[in-house]
């Protein structure tokens, strides 16, 4: 999975670096968390409703895996920097992102 990650960077216009590790080079990348990984990794596309999404790295990971994603975050912030991360990346067409306080509002959907 790690060229996945390296050509999503890269089509990102993320800085990917190799660094010098005891056990040989070491490659790092935009990535998302290990739990949406490895998630995904199993599963085949669907629909996915990320709740605290933040800047949006596990949406459009998704997204570029085939996936639809609802991306949901109480930071309007949050939403505008994974808003400008799915343009980027070529998929906000897949991903609806909204402002919502879960801690104040019913769900969304």
């Amino acid at each position: 999975d790690e060229p996945f990650l390296i050509e999503a960077a890269q089509k990102l216009g993320l800085v990917v670096r190799q660094e010098k590790a005891i056990n040989g080079p070491r490659t790092h990348a935009w990535q998302p968390s290990p739990f949406v990984r490895t998630l995904a990794h199993g599963l085949p596309p669907g629909v996915a409703v990320d709740y605290g999404c933040g800047a949006g790295r596990d949406a459009v990971y998704l997204a570029l895996r085939g996936w639809r994603v609802i991306g949901i975050d109480q930071l309007p912030e949050a939403i505008d920097r994974a808003r400008v991360l799915a343009v980027r990346a070529g998929v906000s067409g897949q991903i609806a992102f909204e402002v919502h306080d879960l801690r104040q509002e019913s769900l969304p959907i």
